[in-house]
């Protein structure tokens, strides 16, 4: 199992996050339907020792919370902190604690995203993920 299934996995089985977003998680493309929850790897080391790869690897993903209501948009931020940042296991995948890096708010929007929808919202969650593959 990749990392990305198991966080995957992971969004789609919190309540409060499906409460506000159903399925409209995706990697990589932004989904047209709002609210909805996009993610993509930021960082991915695979640190080595003389005797091999270290077994405990650290990855940071970026989740950006869309919305067309802030309101909505903050609720979904932290929906993901909580659901995201206890430890847990997702098949093989054994997850440590994760840490939020970053929060950053609708700063980020382009003047064209604006134009469009002055009300748009987006909450990018920047989680360190430790994690180990049984």
């Amino acid at each position: 199992m990749m990392i990305e299934d198991a966080i995957a996995q992971r969004v789609l089985a919190a309540t409060p996050i499906v409460a506000l977003i159903g399925d409209a998680f995706t990697w990589g493309a932004r989904l047209p339907a709002l609210p909805a929850l996009q993610a993509s790897i930021v960082a991915d080391t695979r640190p080595e020792r003389f005797g091999g790869p270290v077994l405990l690897r650290e990855t940071i993903v970026q989740f950006d919370a869309w919305a067309d209501d802030a309101a909505v948009g903050r609720a979904l931020r932290e929906a993901v902190i909580a659901a995201l940042t206890p430890a847990a296991v997702v098949g093989e995948i054994a997850f440590r604690r994760g840490f939020v890096v970053a929060i950053r708010a609708s700063g980020l929007l382009t003047r064209e995203e604006r134009a469009i929808d002055p009300e748009l919202s987006r909450q990018s969650i920047d989680i360190k993920f430790w994690h180990l593959v049984q």
